[in-house]
């Protein structure tokens, strides 16, 4: 009987899921703290009016000038939807929540049309806001380019 539950076990639970939730969490705990020290660097600490360092717009700007240069524009689109996704999952998981009030919550096969349609009224206002926060955090790297003359102009 014990034999039988211990043999059963992995069609129950898969270990490889696991490992690479865990390889998939270490590597956005990595990509969070990139981000965090990018924004102190070029963002928040400035020195009569510079960025003390370039940080990331310095690492875009050296691939793109290699001969691997196409690493460098899907290096930018991987940042912009790794921060797309974790704001997305914060919508989904927060939401429009006020105390303990969930408004507009997303479950699955319980969302009604309205919560949809709030939520993607949400994900329309906050997508203009992240694709202006990027351009501002790589306006080293995107100098030059019509996104650059649409939000920093």
């Amino acid at each position: 009987m014990k034999l039988d539950q211990i043999a059963a076990y992995c069609d129950k639970v898969e270990p490889c899921k696991y490992n690479c939730l865990l390889v998939l969490g270490c590597l956005t705990v990595a990509l969070s703290v990139i981000f965090i020290t990018h924004i102190f660097m070029f963002t928040a600490l400035r020195v009569d009016g510079k960025n003390i360092r370039p940080f990331l717009n310095r690492m875009l700007e050296v691939t793109y000038d290699s001969p691997a240069g196409f690493m460098s524009t899907i290096l930018i689109v991987l940042m912009g939807y790794y921060l797309m996704a974790a704001t997305f999952k914060g919508n989904v998981k927060i939401g429009l929540r006020f105390f303990f009030v969930s408004f507009y919550p997303l479950a699955e096969k319980e969302t009604f049309v309205n919560s949809f349609m709030a939520n993607c009224l949400i994900m329309n206002i906050w997508m203009v806001a992240l694709i202006q926060f990027l351009t501002q955090m790589f306006r080293g790297y995107l100098r030059g380019t019509e996104v650059a003359k649409i939000f920093l102009v």
